[in-house]
């Protein structure tokens, strides 16, 4: 199996049965934040890849907010302030979803 295909599976378990990825309150977008937060820092202690950064720049190209200096989930919850923590969670995993099927069949192409 591609990584592609482990991605994916992760996107759909975090929509279907996130109880299976995290503990604690599943429908706290806070939650999501720290679960992804763990997921970067894995990434970037094992693979040396800051994904933080280069999820900021993807996002960057994709939203009228530029503030390539913050957080990017300080910019993500920025730009989705208003949204309901349902409506944020929803929003965090599409996004994080695109990131990383874009990035991953940019690599392949590469």
């Amino acid at each position: 199996m591609n990584i592609e295909h482990h991605i994916n599976e992760l996107f759909r378990l975090l929509r279907s049965r996130p109880a299976m990825l995290m503990k604690g309150e599943t429908h706290s977008y806070l939650n999501y934040v720290v679960f992804f937060e763990g997921f970067f820092l894995g990434q970037k202690l094992f693979n040396g890849m800051d994904m933080e950064r280069k999820i900021s720049v993807w996002y960057q190209d994709k939203v009228e907010f530029k503030a390539p200096n913050m957080y990017w989930f300080d910019q993500f919850e920025t730009i989705n302030k208003n949204e309901s923590e349902k409506e944020k969670i929803v929003r965090l995993i599409t996004c994080l979803e695109s990131f990383f099927n874009d990035h991953y069949k940019y690599e392949e192409a590469d």
